[in-house]
């Protein structure tokens, strides 16, 4: 038994009491979840990230800050403008690859778990882990190809992030989001394997309609991207249809400044201050009992949604859960399920499928019972979905790599980097009669701080000379 125990180094941009949405918890239930059954993890993660929400502290795990510090990372996945490193988001950070070549090397994993790698320098995340010959999966729960070649600004390190994954296995949270993660090279190995919950305690009955005040839901994020306003015109026009109802439309869930005075004025305009709820955040352990006020859950997520943990929270709470249909969540949800919503930008179509709830209930609270048994024998985290993750996990990535030592990696990099700088200036120099050398040289001059040159000078010095002994 002990010889079927491994010690796991998970690595992730974002981890608790910092949470943004859906991946976080899932980062956070996989590695207790791996921990509880009996494998040594040790969570990776960055040092401050800036003004997230928090949580209760995960005091129960192993978690190093080992990455340099996030800012405005929330701006970002919002959709807001901000100055962001194009290293960062796209390239290589080469304190964070350093950091972590001396962390596995001082931990020595049997196995390398990666979820977010976004602003640590995913490439250089990634070949750092391919090239210490440790067996490296990610868990892919969220679209990383494009970000990575969007901030592709002044240097081009797409064919090293190809080369990296093609050393490594993947995880993917559902088809849709495999396909969007091998739009630039593929993985060496691949499997689907979806979000989980704890099915700890039973499933809450299927809720009946009351008599008096039918509640809505949305609980998540409120951002603009979840679709929020669609719901707020879709919810005003199913007032109107049944007019003789008394409805009410609950928001659980924090979101940014910006958002906040949009939504309150999109509410206003409809007139719906007395029927929508703005409940704020609430801690997950108090959840559960405001959703068990609730008698139907409205998702009108955007296409390209990953997967979407809040839906099977729904159901696994009774509620009848409206989703839509090209949400990653829905592919393993029968096509035939009435409530999966086309067009989230069609109000008429989501406030007819909201009527349909008042509707048609007893045909839906059978589907609502039937679907609780589908996802938790899919997605039990405990009994389905982590056996299958450690089960790839030991299997490895199915790549054979050699383990590289930290200065050949360095040199490398910087060797890539100058033939990258080489070419930009010999190109781009209106007087070329001054040598390329020399170009760079006073480029690197007047960039670069004479504090970092000495630095990375006595770093590389102190490297050969450690693979020299």
């Amino acid at each position: 038994m002990e010889s079927l125990r491994m010690k796991i180094a998970v690595i992730s941009n974002v981890f608790s009491p910092h949470v943004i949405g859906g991946y976080e918890l899932g980062c956070l239930g996989l590695a207790r979840a791996a921990q509880a059954a009996g494998h040594r993890i040790r969570v990776l993660t960055s040092r401050a990230i800036g003004r997230l929400q928090k949580r209760d502290r995960a005091s129960d795990l192993d978690v190093k800050g080992l990455f340099t510090p996030i800012y405005d990372y929330e701006n970002i996945i919002s959709g807001v403008r901000c100055n962001t490193d194009p290293a960062a988001m796209g390239g290589i950070l080469p304190a964070n690859v350093i950091a972590l070549q001396y962390e596995l090397e001082s931990f020595q994993p049997d196995a390398i778990w990666i979820f977010n790698p976004i602003a640590l320098g995913p490439v250089g995340i990634f070949e750092t882990a391919v090239a210490s010959g440790i067996p490296t999966t990610v868990h892919l729960m969220d679209h990383f190809d494009g970000t990575v070649a969007d901030h592709q600004v002044g240097f081009n390190v797409l064919p090293r992030w190809i080369r990296a994954k093609s050393k490594m296995g993947a995880i993917a949270c559902s088809r849709k989001t495999l396909e969007t993660n091998q739009v630039h090279g593929t993985y060496g190995r691949t499997t689907v394997i979806p979000n989980g919950v704890s099915f700890d305690k039973a499933s809450q009955p299927v809720k009946s309609l009351p008599g008096d005040c039918v509640n809505f839901v949305y609980f998540g994020q409120i951002e603009s991207h979840k679709g929020i306003l669609q719901l707020i015109d879709a919810f005003a026009l199913l007032k109107k249809r049944h007019s003789g109802k008394h409805l009410q439309l609950h928001l659980i869930g924090s979101g940014s400044e910006s958002f906040r005075s949009e939504l309150d004025q999109s509410i206003t305009r409809h007139r719906l201050e007395r029927d929508v709820v703005q409940h704020g955040f609430i801690p997950p352990s108090e959840l559960p009992e405001r959703l068990d006020t609730m008698h139907a859950a409205v998702f009108p997520l955007r296409p390209d949604e990953p997967f979407a943990y809040v839906v099977i929270e729904a159901i696994r709470a009774g509620l009848p859960t409206i989703v839509s249909r090209h949400a990653g969540v829905a592919e393993f949800l029968p096509q035939q399920y009435p409530l999966l919503l086309h067009d989230r930008d069609n109000s008429s179509e989501l406030a007819s499928l909201m009527g349909r709830v008042l509707l048609d209930n007893q045909p839906v609270r059978e589907w609502t019972s039937r679907l609780q048994t589908l996802i938790r024998e899919i997605c039990d985290l405990d009994r389905s979905c982590l056996p299958r993750c450690i089960e790839f996990l030991r299997e490895g990535s199915g790549v054979t790599q050699p383990r590289r030592h930290l200065a050949d990696m360095v040199n490398d990099g910087l060797a890539s980097w100058q033939s990258s700088l080489q070419l930009q200036l010999a190109t781009s120099q209106p007087n070329p009669a001054i040598p390329v050398g020399k170009r760079l040289e006073r480029w690197v001059r007047r960039k670069v701080p004479t504090s970092t040159r000495y630095f990375w000078k006595r770093q590389l010095r102190w490297l050969s000379s450690r693979k020299a002994g």
